[in-house]
């Protein structure tokens, strides 16, 4: 009888494995991989009031970025830029010729605080804080050298300015370049749209300790010091003495930015409140644009409500950004804003290919319409021009403009930096 071959067993020990001994060194080398981190909980995305799913030309937010206020940071830079070359125009008398309830600027100054405050609840607040440092000492630079080359050209008395050379600074500086310098350096003089920049320079400076208030969950101390720094300034405006060349008042126009800020930072937040009390959104949304536009009626009718625009001093109200300048401020600002949430597809394939380009670049498109303001009141047949060559002619500075921002992205990329010797300073200057 033939015998079968017993079948070999695996050998099985009951002990459990003994761990391995694990050292620093060797958990750095050789260690296993960590198991993947748990997939974030998905959330509806904050839909603003007149979102997309109700309303088919609305705006939905797809990433970090908002375009909607890159819109409307161009729309206002094409205003500041129409109203800076002046002139007998079409397109002035449509911007309100700066004698509106609201100018480019307050728009302009309110965005950059709401964009900061978006873009900064996205990162680190060290990377944030250097990348102010950064945009404050680029315009500082720009500041001083604006100054510099506008003081030279007012100087030899040929040229016309955006404005003249102001009497305080002409009298106080004669003969005396060396204090003039010293005042450019420190930011006390500033000429030629320089104050603008200083104004930006200073909230810039101030910004890393409001980012600090809101990373730190105290976000509600922004619009807190703000309002009241805001009222300090309206009730004891004597006692404020600047050392440093701004056209307008900071105390005042920090409101606008810090406000901005605080909203942008919290927006997840303040969408998902507005998301539960929609109806209260919905009438307040139609009260506002009702305001809004029965204030342009108003406007348009030539009988404006003298509480709220003093046709004859509306540069001052501008420069305090009194309480009555204030409040059609705040109602233009959500109007527009409401506009750019409704419409913003019929807005971006109408306008989107050039405003939107005008609103990334804002600084770039800021200086270069300066020289442009030169030309403008230097030229004879445009200071004097009829509204129909006056309107041709802002399209054609407005068109240069543009074509300029084409050009510097052409200048960026790898076709243009391939075609440059292939010195290391060439492709340096590329890259900026």
């Amino acid at each position: 009888m033939r015998t079968l071959a017993p079948i070999p067993v695996a050998r099985v020990d009951s002990a459990p494995a003994r761990p391995r001994r694990s050292s620093l060194l060797g958990d750095l080398l050789v260690s296993t991989p960590p198991p993947p981190p748990p997939a974030p909980p998905t959330e509806p995305p904050s839909r603003p009031v007149g979102g997309a799913r109700r309303w088919p030309l609305g705006y939905v937010q797809r990433g970090q970025r908002d375009p909607r206020f890159d819109l409307l940071r161009g729309f206002c830079l094409l205003v500041m830029v129409v109203n800076g070359l002046g002139g007998n125009s079409w397109l002035n008398t449509l911007t309100g010729s700066g004698r509106f309830y609201i100018s480019a600027a307050e728009g302009f100054v309110f965005i950059a605080g709401y964009v900061l405050g978006l873009n900064a609840a996205c990162d680190v607040l060290a990377v944030t804080v250097r990348l102010l440092v950064r945009r404050a000492w680029t315009l500082y630079r720009l500041t001083v050298g604006i100054t510099l080359v506008a003081s030279l050209l007012a100087a030899s008395g040929r040229l016309r300015l955006w404005y003249p050379l102001p009497d305080a600074i002409a009298t106080v500086y004669a003969g005396r370049p060396d204090a003039f310098l010293l005042g450019t350096l420190t930011l006390a003089v500033a000429y030629h749209g320089g104050e603008v920049l200083v104004l930006f320079l200073l909230l810039l400076l101030a910004a890393p300790l409001a980012l600090l208030a809101c990373a730190e969950g105290k976000g509600w101390l922004v619009p807190l010091v703000s309002v009241g720094i805001y009222l300090t300034a309206q009730l004891y405006s004597d006692q404020f003495r600047w050392p440093f060349a701004t056209y307008f008042s900071p105390p005042a126009w920090q409101l606008l930015f810090f406000v901005g800020l605080a909203i942008g930072y919290h927006r997840r937040w303040l969408g998902e409140q507005i998301a539960r009390r929609r109806p209260l959104a919905w009438a307040y949304a139609t009260l506002v644009v009702a305001a809004a536009l029965g204030l342009l009626v108003l406007y348009v009718q030539g009988h404006p409500p003298r509480l709220l625009l003093d046709r004859e001093n509306v540069e001052a109200a501008r420069v305090a950004l009194t309480p009555r300048r204030l409040l059609p401020v705040a109602i233009y600002l959500q109007f527009f804003a409401f506009l750019a949430t409704w419409f913003w597809l019929p807005l971006r394939a109408a306008f989107g290919w050039f405003i939107l380009s005008l609103g990334r670049d804002s600084l770039w498109i800021f200086t270069l319409h300066l020289p442009l303001i030169v030309l403008f009141r230097n030229v004879p047949a445009l200071d004097t021009a009829d509204r129909t060559v006056g309107t041709l002619a802002q399209i054609v500075a407005i068109a240069l403009l543009w074509g300029s921002l084409r050009v510097r992205e052409w200048a960026r990329g790898s076709a243009y930096r391939g075609a440059l010797p292939a010195s290391r300073t060439f492709r340096r200057l590329a890259r900026r």
